[in-house]
């Protein structure tokens, strides 16, 4: 693969700009906080790649809702849904949703270095340790929303998220402990390796190689490396694939040929990006994942 095929970054960017242009149309009974979460980060990313006003106007406006109306300003942390009325509905803590609110705060923040959502992510950083942890590296996926416990079950596609949220936060502050825990994360993936298949593998051989290289740490790069090509086995089949199985092969490829040096062919990405924008117009719902892979390839060229 040639990373000067402008004809495909093009093409990607345009698809980009036509979906964002169709996020806010939608009409909605249930808000849900990681929907709301990657909207605020796609937004963010946006303006971070254009450097266009009305995307950091629509972030802006994303940041200001979603501190309003999905922080719980008692006990701290972020429900999991609201009612069409933004009246608290599902109220429970989930792993992930903290996750993904520090990943978006934290793309918000490299847009525009509001202290506002600088705050926001340090506190719901705090949550997470306090509330969440099981200790060792180790963390449960849900809580009520006074943070009494429901159970220590452990979700793979939370530590995904907060693999990013951790790398995120090293990113905007350089802190060695967001590093730290972000090592401890994905080397604690690597080892559970086979218990991924299909979309959660597309995702992990994307997060952890792109995490892996963020950190920077030669021991951790090479664990990842053996691991993805133990996870790769069990990626999405290329056969009749959904939209976010095509996205995630599509992904997975890009990753292969820049942090594993794998020899793809042009041809073959855009063949997957072809098969992308044939199931897109059909699957509305997919939407805002198209959104995100196409940010994220673009990140990666």
């Amino acid at each position: 693969m040639n990373t000067n095929n402008l004809d495909l970054i093009k093409d990607v960017k345009k698809v980009l700009k036509e979906n964002l242009s169709l996020l806010n149309s939608e009409n909605i009974d249930v808000h849900k906080a990681k929907k709301e979460a990657k909207i605020l980060c796609a937004f963010s990313a946006a303006f971070n790649i254009f450097h266009e006003k009305d995307f950091l106007i629509m972030a802006s406006t994303k940041k200001d809702y979603f501190i309003e109306n999905f922080f719980d300003h008692k006990f701290g942390g972020v429900y999991c849904s609201l009612d069409k009325d933004n009246k608290r509905l599902d109220t429970r803590k989930r792993l992930k949703e903290q996750a993904l609110t520090i990943s978006a705060m934290c793309e918000f923040d490299l847009a525009t270095g509001d202290e506002e959502a600088v705050k926001s992510v340090k506190n719901t950083y705090e949550i997470i340790e306090k509330e969440f942890s099981l200790g060792k590296g180790r963390y449960c996926s849900v809580k009520e929303r006074n943070f009494s416990k429901l159970d220590d079950t452990e979700d793979i596609k939370a530590y995904l998220a907060l693999t990013d949220a951790f790398c995120y936060l090293y990113k905007i502050t350089s802190d060695t402990e967001y590093g730290k825990k972000a090592c401890e994360t994905i080397s604690m993936l690597c080892d559970k390796a086979g218990e991924m298949s299909g979309r959660v593998a597309d995702k992990a051989v994307y997060t952890l190689l792109k995490d892996a290289f963020i950190i920077k740490d030669i021991d951790l790069i090479n664990k990842v490396r053996s691991t993805v090509a133990v996870i790769a086995k069990s990626c999405t089949s290329t056969k009749e694939t959904t939209l976010k199985e095509a996205c995630g092969l599509f992904l997975v490829k890009v990753a292969m040929w820049k942090y594993l040096n794998v020899e793809i062919s042009a041809e073959d990405v855009i063949l997957q990006w072809n098969e992308i924008k044939s199931k897109a117009g059909s699957d509305e719902k997919g939407r805002l994942h198209l959104i995100m892979t196409c940010i994220e390839f673009l990140r990666l060229i």
